[in-house]
Formats: C-alpha cells, sequence, structure tokens
C-alpha cells in the first residue's frame, strides 16, 4: 500500500489523469461486458427490434466480406450468411472442404455498443461525443471486415490454427483498437476542451481586472 502510495505521489496531474482514464476503460469494460452476457442489455437498448438490429449489422459485415473476398483468387458458393469453400478436382468437379458463418457475434455491434457506454462517460459535449460515436462505427465496420477475410484465409490454408487465433488474436484484435478510440477522444478532444475553456476563463478574467 505504501509502495503504491509512493508511486502515486510522483506521477503529475497529467500521469494520474492518464492512469484515472485507464482505469475507468478497464472498469467500464467490464461492467460492460457482465451486462452483455448476463442480463436483457440488448433489449434495453433495441426493445422489440433486437434480432432486426443484429440482423442488419451482420448483413452488412457478411456482405462487404464477400465483395473483398470476391476481390481474391478464391473459389466459394453462398447460401445464406455462409462461405462455402470448394476447389475443382482433376474431373471438374466441385470438392467443397471448408464453410464459415457470419453470425449475430461476427457482426461487430457488440463493440459498437460497448464505444457507445464509454462515450456516455467520457467528457465532452455529447454532439461530439455522437459524431466521435458514430465515426468509430464506421472504424469498426472497416476492422471487423478485415478481421473476418484475415480469419478466413487462414481458415482455408491453416485449418488447424483458426480457432485458437480466432478465440486468442481476432477477438483481442478488435479490444486493442476500442482502447485506442478511447485514448483519441480523451488525448485528444476532452483534455483540449478543457484546456480552451481554462485558457478561456483565464482570458476573461484578465480582462477583468482594472488599474
Amino acid at each position: 500500500m505504501k509502495l503504491t502510495k509512493a508511486v502515486f505521489s510522483k506521477l503529475n496531474k497529467k500521469q494520474k489523469q492518464s492512469l484515472g482514464d485507464i482505469l475507468l476503460f478497464m472498469l467500464a469494460t467490464v461492467i460492460f461486458h457482465i451486462l452483455y452476457w448476463y442480463s436483457d442489455m440488448n433489449f434495453w437498448l433495441f426493445g422489440p427490434f433486437t434480432y432486426e438490429v443484429f440482423d442488419f449489422f451482420t448483413n452488412i459485415a457478411f456482405n462487404i466480406s464477400r465483395w473483398v473476398m470476391s476481390l481474391f483468387d478464391t473459389d466459394f458458393l453462398i447460401h445464406g450468411r455462409t462461405f462455402w469453400f470448394y476447389y475443382i478436382d482433376a474431373n471438374g468437379i466441385e470438392r467443397f472442404f471448408r464453410s464459415m458463418t457470419i453470425v449475430h457475434d461476427c457482426s461487430g455491434i457488440k463493440q459498437m455498443m460497448q464505444v457507445f457506454i464509454f462515450m456516455l462517460l467520457v467528457r465532452g459535449n455529447w454532439w461530439k461525443r455522437l459524431v466521435y460515436w458514430l465515426c468509430c462505427c464506421l472504424v469498426i465496420i472497416v476492422l471487423n471486415v478485415v478481421r473476418i477475410v484475415g480469419l478466413t484465409v487462414i481458415l482455408i490454408h491453416y485449418p488447424n490454427w483458426f480457432q485458437p487465433l480466432h478465440d486468442w488474436v481476432g477477438r483481442p484484435f478488435m479490444y486493442v483498437f476500442i482502447f485506442l478510440m478511447w485514448v483519441v477522444w480523451t488525448e485528444f478532444f476532452a483534455r483540449r476542451s478543457l484546456t480552451h475553456k481554462a485558457h478561456g476563463s483565464n482570458l476573461t478574467s484578465q480582462r477583468g481586472i482594472k488599474f
């Protein structure tokens, strides 16, 4: 305990703010996942349209991923939201050897919801936070497609590595960027806004001084 206090006392104001922001991010992440997995959080947010909302974003992830994969030399057929990969054997017959289904958990909406919750906790004007969140959603969609296409390549060429990379690389990949989104907001928007306000109040007080 004394060591912790000693280390904390040596931090400057900005470092203490950064540490506080990181702890808030970690706490919010834990609370969000508890609510997401063990409550009716999705229904709280979307009500009777929950399935339709998840379906909408799952279709976005699937269709963009399909378009990207069509740019490469990969043979596949589509059934529902499932990719069926095949090759043509010596007799000209299609041989299916792998399949991958894009489900609701692959949609990226969970990450969008997580960033939304974070934006409710941070400092800043509400409309700036809303615009920033919408921009983050676009980034998440792109990153999610990159993740899906990357895992598809692994599934085709290194199938034994698919599940470990899906669980231990693909998922952390998204959370690293969510953390970076948090950092960008706190470092370049929230604190800059506070600095401008403080500077503006100083100028106002100086103008009010009469000699």
